[in-house]
């Protein structure tokens, strides 16, 4: 399941233990930078970390040169590949005999049976119980461990919604923040009204409720063009197409629908696929009718066809 806490267990896993390794990496978002063709570049910021080597190419899907090879064995290493959705992707990163003895990798998926490929043993993450997800749900909504009294049954409704899932306890706990009774029940009310509550439902309130065109514009163009870029270079960017950042970017991070890491924009994978389902939504049948296109394959169809119209703001084109 996405939003269960995954990567966060992993990160801490990794941060916790690294030291103690002669050699220690951690490669995010595998998933993403594969579909954008970026596996090779990956594999060699992998080798670059390990043999603490500058901009190292390896041209070959296999570790090539024999000194590499004699260097790679001998060390015992620390790796963690988060969000692997393909075997192919495992196999093209790693190749297993070349690790040395005591090393450890860590896989991250939502697919059991890709981790039934390529690990020994397989960790799947629990949901938070009623307890776990009530303090959770509490720090977003009301900054502390426990509501208060008078919201306590209203909190109780809240976290059934989200079903245990930490990325929507906090979406959802954020939404509601400061945030009077009669609106809380007034919002509960409507998630209640759904016919069939997922956990993108739940993450799509907490981008409904954003007020102003300006941050869900931001938001969105995140999520289709700059995830992972530098925040300043994000900035400029939008800037320059007269957004106001600033005020963006510190609404999206109290609502939990990004963060900056290592000075990175960043959202969950969920966050984005709930982005891009609203931009198809926008026009199901003509792609050229869609806000924002970053799928090499959509953007070859619009532009060779020639079926883009003024609806298109924006277009992610990797040459």
């Amino acid at each position: 399941m996405g939003g269960i806490g995954k990567t966060t267990i992993a990160e801490a896993f990794f941060y916790s233990i690294s030291s103690q390794y002669e050699g220690c990496h951690f490669l995010p978002n595998i998933r993403q930078e594969s579909e954008k063709g970026r596996l090779s570049d990956l594999r060699d910021e992998l080798l670059s970390k390990l043999l603490e080597e500058e901009n190292l190419h390896i041209g070959t899907p296999h570790v090539g040169p024999t000194f590499i090879r004699d260097r790679i064995c001998r060390k015992r290493v620390l790796l963690v590949l988060d969000d692997v959705n393909d075997v192919r992707q495992f196999q093209h990163l790693i190749e297993v005999p070349l690790i040395g003895p005591g090393s450890v990798i860590v896989v991250t998926s939502r697919d059991r049976q890709v981790l039934k490929n390529v690990v020994d043993e397989i960790y799947e993450v629990e949901e938070l119980n009623s307890r776990e997800a009530l303090q959770l749900f509490s720090l977003n909504a009301f900054k502390g461990n426990h509501p208060p009294k008078a919201y306590m049954e209203l909190s109780i409704k809240a976290i059934n919604y989200a079903k245990g899932n930490p990325l929507a306890l906090q979406v959802l706990g954020s939404f509601l923040f400061d945030k009077g009774r009669h609106f809380w029940e007034s919002q509960l009310n409507e998630i209640e009204s759904f016919p069939e509550l997922n956990i993108y439902d739940v993450l799509r309130i907490g981008f409904d409720s954003l007020r102003d065109n300006n941050t869900k514009s931001i938001f969105l163009d995140i999520a289709c063009f700059f995830r992972g870029h530098r925040v300043d270079f994000v900035k400029r960017i939008l800037d320059g197409c007269c957004f106001k950042t600033d005020i963006g970017f510190s609404v999206l991070i109290d609502r939990c629908l990004i963060k900056i890491s290592d000075d990175k924009v960043e959202m969950h994978d969920l966050l984005q696929e709930m982005a891009h389902e609203v931009v198809r939504k926008e026009s199901l049948d003509e792609l050229g009718r869609q806000s924002r296109l970053w799928s090499p394959k959509d953007v070859y169809q619009v532009l060779t066809n020639h079926l883009g119209s003024g609806k298109v703001e924006g277009i992610f084109f990797d040459v």
